[in-house]
């Protein structure tokens, strides 16, 4: 891809948007950043260095004409004279400001899409609903240790523009693709694609529960037949994939022999003809839950496939203790276990978390909304989730679907803090305080990550005081 001498913009001046900035410089591109917070465009140009800029302004001209790009000291540019722009995966694309770029003819695509462009080595895809970020951390410990120099990107939180150029041919990548990531792809091709599971998710931005689909499958936009695909076939909109690809096919299935990955007599095999391969105990693993079983021998799968061996698959599998926010253990106090699952920003994953444990649930869910069906998820809950505290913006919403679907057993909190206080109050010996919001978190934090870090912050202060 050739950079150098044009003249490009940026926007989203957040993780994403500086890693793209930082990349289109390196590559010798006149490089324009832009936010709606001007004031994080500024320090987003200073942190990219060499001749980046801060758009203050993109202006329409009242009269028609080409967008402008306009900064403190005025008119910068016209997009006329912009080759290329890269929008970060947290702007939506219905935004004025993007239609009249592509109503201008300019090429428009994501970070993701400019990092692969970028980079020599070969990927492997993960997207879905749930299970990603675990998902993806899994597969590049499984290819660490097969000795490969491996690269874990994407939605997990590293850029793939952030390696473009410190890299090599022979190096791997695990990347985590989103949807608001695969919105935005042109060229972007992986040689092997795993996908978790499909359930509603992000129609906020994406209206219906059919564009949410199509824009998961554009994954297979450029798949050629020597590439691979493993499908979850325990998930009806996943396992619909099969017959429209050119590519590969393989499956994995907690409840059913598959080609691919399955669990025989508690031994996680994968088939291919009738050859069965054994990878490793289903009770070996660390991870807790039936859907971390199935995200195991998604990746196992995945790595068989790209010429792992059996024995570094068990190896890998089998000391892998998950991610941080992702049914993370915090604390036991007074006999009660707390868990971190601050990654639940949707029903269908929290309904998968509360699954994973046998004893009674005291159940955290609140944040900002994100067009989901709670209704579905309270008649959906299993009968040891004893009590609910709902907090945040979403509270009376999640207040009103509990009570629609004739679970009482829940109270409201203004806020994380309080409904932590409560559930402290709430909880026996031998029961779990779960953090499973079932909501996004920007209502009260920055993402995830900063609701997850309160939280086990709050438990640990607590425990703190109760030491002798």
């Amino acid at each position: 891809m050739k950079l150098k001498g044009k003249s490009c913009l940026v926007i989203g001046a957040a993780k994403s948007g500086v890693s793209a900035g930082r990349a289109l410089i390196a590559a010798g591109a006149g490089t324009f950043i832009f936010d709606k917070d001007r004031r994080r465009a500024q320090a987003a140009a200073q942190l990219i260095g060499g001749n980046c800029r801060a758009v203050k302004k993109l202006e329409a001209p009242k009269t028609g004409g080409l967008l402008r790009l306009k900064g403190s000291e005025g008119r910068l540019a016209k997009t006329d004279d912009i080759s290329l722009v890269v929008v970060s995966p947290g702007v939506p694309l219905t935004e004025k400001y993007i239609k009249q770029i592509r109503k201008q003819g300019i090429e428009l695509i994501g970070e993701l899409e400019l990092g692969y462009r970028l980079i020599k080595f070969p990927l492997y895809a993960i997207t879905g609903t749930n299970g990603k970020t675990t998902c993806t951390e899994l597969l590049g410990a499984i290819f660490r240790r097969a000795n490969y120099k491996t690269h874990v990107l994407g939605n997990v939180g590293t850029p793939l523009s952030s390696v473009a150029g410190k890299s090599g041919k022979s190096d791997i990548g695990v990347v985590e693709v989103s949807s608001f990531q695969l919105e935005t792809i042109a060229d972007f091709h992986a040689f092997g694609i795993g996908i978790t599971n499909i359930v509603p998710d992000h129609l906020d931005r994406h209206g219906t529960m059919e564009a949410y689909i199509q824009i998961k499958f554009n994954i297979f936009k450029n798949t050629a037949k020597t590439d691979f695909v493993v499908l979850n076939a325990d998930d009806h909109v996943v396992a619909g994939f099969a017959d429209k690809l050119n590519c590969r096919v393989y499956y994995f299935s907690l409840n059913k022999p598959v080609q691919g990955t399955y669990v025989k007599d508690g031994v996680v095999v994968f088939c291919e003809g009738k050859k069965a391969t054994e990878l490793f105990k289903a009770d070996e693993l660390k991870i807790k839950g039936e859907h971390n079983l199935s995200n195991a021998m998604m990746c196992a799968c995945m790595a068989f496939l790209a010429g792992v061996d059996a024995g570094t698959i068990r190896e890998a599998a089998t000391e892998f203790n998950g991610v941080p926010h992702r049914l993370e253990f915090v604390a036991k106090l007074d006999e009660v276990d707390y868990y971190n699952d601050s990654k639940a920003t949707n029903p269908g994953s929290t309904l998968t978390a509360v699954k994973a444990f046998g004893q009674p649930i005291v159940l955290l869910l609140g944040g900002s909304d994100k067009g989901s069906d709670f209704l579905s998820m309270f008649r959906q809950l299993p009968a040891n989730v004893r009590a609910v505290l709902v907090y945040g913006a979403t509270k009376r919403k999640l207040a009103a679907a509990a009570k629609k679907a004739g679970f009482l057993a829940y109270e409201t909190a203004a806020d994380l803090q309080a409904a932590v206080r409560r559930a402290q109050e709430v909880a026996k010996a031998g029961e779990v305080v779960l953090l499973s919001p079932a909501c996004a978190s920007f209502d009260a934090f920055r993402n995830f990550e900063h609701r997850g870090e309160v939280f086990k912050n709050l438990i640990q202060e607590q425990a703190e005081k109760i030491l002798p």
